[in-house]
C-alpha cells in the first residue's frame, strides 16, 4: 500500500467517532439533517440523489450499521418475515438439498419479495413428527412481523391461536378463516395434463403416482386426474 493511501486511511480512522455509532454521526458526517438520514436508510419518500449519495458515503466511511432494535422501536416493526417448513425424518436422496428443492425455490421467491420491501426472512424447519410443533412455530412467530407456513402444518385451532400473535399466510393445504391461503389450481392443472396425454397423444392406459396422502393438494390432484381420465375414456393404474 502506498504512503498516500495509508495516510488517507489513517485520517479516516481518526475522524470516526468513538463509541457506538448513531444516525446523528451519519448526519454530522454527511452534513444533512437527521430526518434526511432516516429517510434514506428507511427507503422512505425520495430524497434528492445528492442527499442519498452523501448519506451513503458517510455510512461507508463510518462503517455504520443500522440498529435493528432501534428501528423496531421507531416504526413498530421487526422487519422480519418468518417462514416455516416441515423436514422429513428420512431423506429420500443422498443429497439433502435435492429433497428440499421445491421448498427452496419457494423460499427464494419469498426472500426476493421480502428484500424488495426492506424485510429480512427468518427460515426455520420443524420435524414432521415433532409433538411440540405449535410451540416451536409460536417461538418463530414471536420474532417476526408475519409468518408463512408451508403445506398445512397446523390444524385450524392452532392456526387461530397463532393468528392472534402475527398475521399468517399458509401455502397449499386447506384454507381457513384464520389465515390467508395461497394454493395452486389443482383441477385445471390435471385437466391440462390429461388433455396433453389423451387428446394430443392418444394415450389410453395411464399410470398415476400420487403424493403424500395427508396433503389436501395431493388428494385434490388425484380426484381430478381420476375423474378426468374416466370422462376421457382412459384406464388408470393408480399408485
Amino acid at each position: 500500500m502506498s504512503g498516500g493511501r495509508r495516510r488517507g486511511r489513517e485520517v479516516a480512522e481518526a475522524r470516526r467517532p468513538k463509541g457506538a455509532l448513531t444516525i446523528y454521526d451519519v448526519a454530522s458526517r454527511a452534513g444533512v439533517s437527521i430526518a434526511s438520514v432516516s429517510r434514506v436508510l428507511n427507503g422512505q419518500r425520495s430524497p434528492r440523489a445528492e442527499t442519498v449519495e452523501r448519506v451513503m458515503a458517510a455510512v461507508r466511511d463510518l462503517g455504520f450499521v443500522p440498529d435493528g432494535a432501534a428501528r423496531a422501536l421507531s416504526n413498530g416493526l421487526k422487519e422480519v418475515v418468518g417462514v416455516v417448513f416441515r423436514r422429513s425424518g428420512e431423506t429420500p436422496f443422498e443429497d439433502e438439498e435435492e429433497s428440499l428443492l421445491f421448498i427452496d425455490v419457494i423460499n427464494r421467491g419469498i426472500e426476493v419479495a421480502a428484500q424488495r420491501r426492506g424485510f429480512d426472512v427468518l427460515v426455520s424447519s420443524v420435524g414432521v413428527d415433532d409433538v411440540h410443533l405449535a410451540a416451536r412455530i409460536g417461538t418463530v412467530a414471536g420474532k417476526t412481523d408475519g409468518l408463512i407456513l408451508h403445506d398445512g402444518m397446523l390444524p385450524a385451532d392452532d392456526l387461530a391461536r397463532l393468528a392472534d400473535i402475527v398475521p399468517i399466510v399458509t401455502l397449499a393445504g386447506s384454507p381457513t378463516s384464520a389465515a390467508m391461503n395461497v394454493r395452486c389450481d389443482n383441477e385445471s392443472g390435471m385437466r391440462a395434463l390429461l388433455h396433453h396425454l389423451v387428446a394430443e397423444h392418444g394415450y389410453r392406459s395411464l399410470a398415476y403416482l400420487s403424493g403424500n396422502a395427508d396433503s389436501p393438494d395431493s388428494r385434490a390432484r388425484a380426484r381430478a386426474f381420476e375423474s378426468g381420465a374416466t370422462a376421457a375414456g382412459a384406464w388408470i393404474q393408480a399408485g
